[in-house]
């Protein structure tokens, strides 16, 4: 069986059988070239993507290797069990549309919390997450400079990683990246949340070649703030102890002097 699995062929049946009943099951639009499924429970996924209602990429996967926990959620499509997922070259871009009150993430969302499964809502459980080689993004065509965020070169590990109708939660055990505004993050972890109302950072270490903070950011809103992003989000930040440098804050802002630090220990919001 397990060399069936690892023929060619084979693996392209798998991938559209899995992409039609996806699809067919949630309305979603989501295409996998190929599917190997080894005797031993591990899944091994590749060219996976998910285009938005726009029919512009939502996500992109290169390749994904998982194992799974419960056979018997396997065939349930609203509920996967995995245990440890790798994902190698995820690419994850959330797009506010102009004039549109929701990101693209919340229609695929609602896709999933809005599904059929006799069970109930989606609910989707991994006990890890590793990724490497991978970029997340979130542009907003309502502002003048629509990239608000672009993570490049993301690695990292998740833990407890669970998807339970709309809510998003894990623990960021270990993240790094760049952004596109120079800001080289070295490590960061946190307890996350995301909600239709707000995204948590809880127990916040973030830290640069140049500064550390701890402490807990909070943004809160409506999903339609989204559309004024800058003005409507409410932003809640606690440190609790933070070291940053000016050669960090001159990537947002470049009217600071240059190897200059700022100790802080505040709440703003």
């Amino acid at each position: 069986m397990g060399i069936v699995l690892s023929l060619p062929p084979v693996q392209s049946i798998l991938g559209r059988y899995a992409t039609n009943e996806l699809n067919k099951t949630y309305g979603t639009d989501l295409t996998i070239d190929k599917i190997t499924i080894t005797p031993f429970g591990s899944v091994k996924l590749k060219g996976v993507l998910i285009l938005d209602h726009h029919k512009d990429t939502l996500i992109a996967i290169k390749r994904l290797n998982t194992s799974i926990l419960s056979f018997s959620k396997l065939y349930n499509p609203g509920h996967p069990y995995l245990k440890d997922v790798i994902f190698d070259g995820l690419d994850v871009k959330i797009t506010n549309y102009k004039n549109e009150n929701y990101t693209n993430i919340d229609k695929f969302i609602d896709a999933f919390d809005e599904g059929t499964p006799s069970s109930g809502k989606f609910r989707m459980r991994a006990n890890k997450m590793t990724i490497f080689s991978s970029r997340f993004r979130y542009i907003d065509e309502n502002l003048k400079n629509p990239k608000v965020i672009d993570f490049k070169r993301l690695n990292g590990k998740l833990k407890d990683f669970l998807i339970k109708g709309s809510n998003v939660t894990s623990i960021i055990d270990r993240l790094a990246f760049k952004d596109h505004r120079g800001i080289e993050v070295t490590q960061l972890t946190a307890g996350f949340t995301y909600t239709k109302t707000n995204i948590l950072l809880d127990h916040l270490t973030l830290q640069t070649p140049n500064s550390e903070m701890k402490g807990k950011v909070e943004l809160r809103y409506k999903r339609e703030d989204f559309k004024d992003f800058n003005n409507k989000v409410i932003f809640d930040v606690q440190l609790d102890k933070a070291a940053i440098a000016t050669n960090d804050l001159n990537c947002l802002y470049n009217e600071f002097g240059k190897h200059n630090m700022f100790y802080l220990d505040t709440h703003f919001l």
